[in-house]
């Protein structure tokens, strides 16, 4: 071989190793254990944790109406208050007018009726002429000098209207506090029209407001037509002063938002039907929102943290996973290279299955690899056999031949019969070649045409490879010589080949009858070398060769250990 030759050879080699080495191909979408735990985890918990929070935000939206309905109930309830209040004044102011003192002008009389009246009201009553001019003023005894009436506005809307009018919010300052007129006009029954006007303080709706449940976080306020605040459920530092959260006028009553100062409020305005003041409450959006805006916290926390442990569970778990998955990568590793396996207890009981089975498959292929030897080394043991047997063959044809197509005959023949034996052999590799299969296989092709001159017979017997093998080329000889010197070469012969099984020893007897003694050559054929040699040395037999009158005899004794060696016993 050339040195290109080589060159050539070791690219095909080198190419045809890597065609047949084995090839990853990797799976598109292929990701680690760790990966799939994780999105597991994700899948699970990400819709539980979106449905809590719509559901939270659904409930948190009803319970918001429902408070709104409540804050605007609340609301109502204090204006409703406030009228109450304010109806009494009236209801006072009205049965005061019908006194027959005042028609009578007798102010002495009548002051005296109306601080007996409002001795239990924190409150003061005035009678103003048609100038608005003080005819009387519970707050001053009778006959003091009363000073020019101030915050007659009220007194003459009153007058003019000929209605009651309720003022806005002023500050006495002969009280030194923040008070409200109620004033009524009253036609007298003899002089000019008069004005009864009642005082009372803002102090008597802070206890009003202050007594009210509002929910937390939330303030009310009564708010005049002027929006100066009255009262307020957040103390009096309010009173007297403008309500500080602008709202329009058509925001006359009901649930609404206002922005002020960057900071988004809650109002809800409910107007007063006879004073024409407003209560309001309000707060901040935030603080309305707050338990909402917790809830949502405590939601969007607890689920990380609940996600953060199963992440956590999730890596340690994989971790374990990995770990037996990395075991039975190397076990797989150890079975490829033919090495001893051993099964592990995996911490997942599927992975134990698999360390058994990769373990199980380490021993099956051990065996499977020692079955091949053992038979490379049997067929090598009967293919060295095979040649020698075929050597000799061929020796011995070759010295008993005289002439090249006796030569050739005769050795075609014999390998004829070598290749039946081994057929056999193959066929019956594990169970044994039963023996009167074999002496009427190798018979077969110099039988006679007459059934009845060939007897078989004898017990059933296994033989080995070798032993058959042996056997058949001896039965193969002796049939050849029947053939030409004995039984089969006239028109009578007979032959009987029976065998006999005695303490385990096998009898072997080839008998021919009808066969004149002349006829058989004086000189040793390869049969007899065969019989002698290689029956005597491969299986230990004990020959003997007798003459009768009428035919030969070969008689051959072995043991039954040196035929069935390798195979089950079975007679």
């Amino acid at each position: 071989m050339t040195s290109q030759n080589r060159i050539v050879s070791s690219e095909a080699d080198a190419a045809s190793s890597e065609t047949d080495a084995p090839r990853h191909v990797r799976m598109p979408g292929s990701f680690s254990i760790r990966v799939y735990l994780l999105a597991l985890i994700l899948v699970v918990l990400l819709p539980a944790l979106i449905f809590s929070g719509a559901l939270l935000i659904r409930m948190s939206a009803t319970q918001n109406r429902a408070f709104e309905r409540a804050y605007i109930a609340a609301t109502h309830s204090i204006a409703e208050l406030v009228d109450r209040d304010v109806s009494s004044m009236l209801a006072t102011l009205s049965v005061t007018s019908t006194s027959t003192a005042l028609d009578d002008g007798d102010m002495r009389l009548f002051q005296k009726r109306a601080r007996s009246t409002l001795a239990d009201r924190d409150a003061n009553l005035m009678v103003l002429d048609g100038r608005f001019d003080q005819l009387m003023n519970t707050r001053f005894d009778y006959g003091t000098k009363l000073p020019k009436a101030a915050h007659t506005d009220a007194a003459r809307k009153a007058l003019k209207s000929n209605w009651p009018v309720v003022s806005n919010l002023f500050y006495d300052a002969d009280a030194g506090r923040w008070a409200f007129n109620v004033a009524m006009p009253v036609e007298a029954a003899k002089g000019p029209a008069r004005v009864l006007v009642l005082t009372r303080y803002a102090s008597t709706f802070a206890t009003t407001l202050s007594t009210q449940q509002v929910p937390k976080g939330w303030k009310s306020a009564l708010v005049d037509g002027t929006r100066t605040v009255i009262a307020s459920s957040g103390g009096s530092d309010a009173t007297g002063r403008p309500f500080y959260i602008p709202f329009d006028k058509g925001l006359s009553s009901g649930f609404t938002h206002v922005m002020y100062r960057d900071t988004d409020y809650q109002i809800v305005v409910q107007p007063s039907d006879i004073t024409g003041w407003s209560i309001v409450s309000w707060a901040p959006t935030a603080s309305v929102r707050a338990p909402l805006n917790r809830s949502l916290a405590w939601l969007v926390f607890g689920g990380i943290f609940i996600a953060f442990l199963a992440v956590t569970a999730a890596f340690f778990i994989a971790r374990i996973m990995s770990g037996s998955v990395r075991h039975l990568t190397r076990q797989a590793e150890r079975l490829g290279a033919g090495e001893t396996v051993e099964a592990r207890d995996q911490s997942i009981t599927e992975f134990t299955l698999v360390s058994q089975a990769l373990a199980q498959a380490a021993h099956e292929r051990k065996n499977a690899e020692g079955e091949i030897r053992f038979l490379m080394r049997e067929v090598a043991h009967r293919s060295k056999n095979q040649l020698t047997v075929i050597q000799a063959m061929l020796n011995q044809t070759a010295k008993l031949s005289d002439t090249k197509e006796e030569f050739a005959e005769a050795f075609r023949k014999r390998v004829a019969g070598l290749a039946r034996s081994t057929d056999l052999m193959i066929s019956n590799a594990t169970q044994g070649v039963d023996l009167a299969t074999l002496v009427a296989d190798q018979i077969e092709t110099f039988r006679p045409s007459e059934p009845e001159r060939v007897v078989i017979a004898g017990p059933e017997i296994r033989l080995d490879a070798q032993s058959a093998q042996v056997l058949g080329m001896a039965i193969h000889e002796l049939a050849t010589n029947a053939a030409k010197y004995g039984a089969f070469a006239g028109a009578e012969g007979l032959v009987e080949v029976t065998w006999t099984l005695e303490d385990e020893t096998v009898r072997f007897d080839w008998r021919e009858r009808q066969v004149p003694i002349s006829a058989v050559p004086e000189r040793k054929g390869f049969g007899s070398v065969v019989l002698e040699r290689i029956l005597g040395i491969s299986l230990g037999a004990e020959l003997e060769r007798t003459m009768h009158d009428d035919g030969i005899e070969w008689v051959f004794l072995v043991s039954v250990d040196k035929l069935r060696d390798g195979i089950d016993r079975r007679i």
